[in-house]
C-alpha cells in the first residue's frame, strides 16, 4: 500500500527562513518576491538556495541570471522554475563527471542499484561513461552532489543505491536525450541487456522475481527496441507465450498493464511504431482485457475499438469478429445496449 502526502507550497515566512538559514544575502522583500515567483515550490527554492550559496556568493539578486536552457512541452509553473535552477547547475557542471552521473540517473525512473550504475560506468558510452573508476574519487563526487541536494541522502538500508527527486531525474534524462540521442539509446540498450540477464531463472515464477524483466522492457522500449523487448522478454518470459502467466497464474493484471504501457506511443490507443502490425493489434487486445479485468471499463473501450479497426484494415476477419464480440460485451457491461447491438451486428 502506498500512502500519498500532498506537499503544500512553502509559505512566505518559511521561504524567508530557508534563505536566512543558508546565509543568503538580501532584503526580506527580495526573499518574499523570490518565494512568490517560485510559487513556494520547495524543491526549486531549496536547489536555488544551494546554487546561490555555491556559485553566486549567496546573493539573492543573482537569481535573475538563471535562464532555462530548454522548454519542455509539459512544463508547469512549478516545474519551469525547478528546471531553470537545474539548467543553471547543468551549465556550471558542464563537462564534469558530476553532470555525467546526473545524466546516468536520468535514464531511470526509480532508485538505481550499484550494479546498474557500474554497468554504465563500465560501458564506453560517450557523454555518460567517463566517470572515475577510482572508488575514492567516485564517492567524493557522490558526496558533493548530495551536499548540493542533487542526490538524495544515503539510504542506510541500501547504502550503495543512488536516488534523486523525480523532477531532477526527469530534467537530466530529457536533456541527455535531447543533447546526445545516440548516447541515450546506447545506454538504454546496455541496461536492457543488463536487466534481462539478472533473473536467476529464465522463467521467473513470482512478481518479485520478474522485477528485473519489467525494468528490461522499460529500457528496451526507451532504446526504441519495442519489437525485440516484446518478443524476447514480454512474450517469452513474462507472458510465457500462450500461458498468459501473469494474469492466469498470478492474477497480476495491474502489473501486466504497467508493462504494456511501454509499448504505446499514446495511451491506450496508439501502439509504438516499431511493432509489427500483428503485434500492434495484440498489444491493443491485451491492454483492453487488462483494463476490463481491473474494472476500468470505459478506458478499455478505446483499445478494443482500435484493435477491431486494425483487424479490419488487415482483413483478419476471425480476429475482427472476436474483437467485435468482446467490444459488444464490454459496451453491454456498461449499460450501453444500443452500442452493444450496433457492434454485434
Amino acid at each position: 500500500m502506498v500512502i500519498l502526502h500532498e506537499l503544500e507550497p512553502l509559505s512566505i515566512s518559511a521561504g524567508i527562513s530557508l534563505f536566512r538559514a543558508a546565509n543568503i544575502t538580501g532584503t526580506d522583500q527580495e526573499f518574499e518576491d523570490t518565494v512568490t515567483e517560485y510559487n513556494g515550490h520547495a524543491l526549486s527554492l531549496n536547489l536555488l538556495t544551494k546554487y546561490l550559496s555555491e556559485y553566486e556568493d549567496g546573493d539573492i539578486r543573482q537569481r535573475t541570471n538563471l535562464k532555462a536552457l530548454t522548454d519542455f512541452p509539459e512544463e508547469t509553473r512549478d516545474t519551469h522554475h525547478a528546471y531553470k535552477v537545474m539548467a543553471a547547475y547543468e551549465k556550471q557542471l558542464q563537462n564534469t563527471p558530476e553532470l555525467r552521473i546526473l545524466y546516468m540517473l536520468g535514464l531511470f525512473d526509480r532508485p538505481v542499484s550499484a550494479g546498474a550504475i557500474q554497468c554504465l560506468r563500465d560501458a564506453a558510452i560517450e557523454h555518460i561513461a567517463d566517470v572515475p573508476q577510482n572508488e575514492k574519487l567516485y564517492k567524493a563526487l557522490i558526496k558533493r552532489l548530495r551536499a548540493q541536494d542533487l542526490l538524495n541522502k544515503q539510504n542506510p538500508e541500501h547504502p550503495d543505491t543512488l536516488d534523486t527527486h523525480p523532477l531532477i531525474r526527469e530534467y537530466f534524462g530529457k536533456r541527455l536525450q535531447q543533447r546526445y540521442p545516440e548516447a541515450w539509446q546506447q545506454a538504454h540498450r546496455q541496461l536492457y541487456d543488463y536487466y534481462k540477464a539478472l533473473p536467476d531463472k529464465e522463467l521467473p515464477d513470482t512478481l518479485a522475481e520478474m522485477e528485473h524483466l519489467f525494468a528490461a522492457i522499460a529500457h528496451g522500449c526507451a532504446a526504441e527496441m519495442h519489437q525485440i523487448a516484446l518478443e524476447e522478454v514480454y512474450y517469452l518470459r513474462i507472458r510465457r507465450e500462450g500461458d498468459d502467466y501473469l494474469a492466469k497464474k498470478l492474477g497480476a493484471f495491474g502489473a501486466e498493464l504497467s508493462v504494456l504501457f511501454y509499448f504505446f506511443t499514446k495511451h491506450w490507443h496508439t501502439p509504438a511504431a516499431g511493432l509489427t502490425d500483428s503485434w500492434k493489434a495484440g498489444v491493443l487486445n491485451f491492454t483492453a482485457f487488462r483494463l476490463w479485468a481491473l474494472g476500468r471499463l470505459q478506458e478499455a473501450v478505446l483499445p478494443m475499438q482500435s484493435c477491431l479497426k486494425m483487424f479490419v484494415e488487415q482483413e483478419k476477419w476471425i480476429g475482427a469478429a472476436s474483437s467485435a464480440g468482446s467490444l459488444s460485451q464490454l459496451q453491454l457491461a456498461q449499460g450501453n445496449v444500443s452500442l452493444a447491438i450496433k457492434v454485434a451486428i
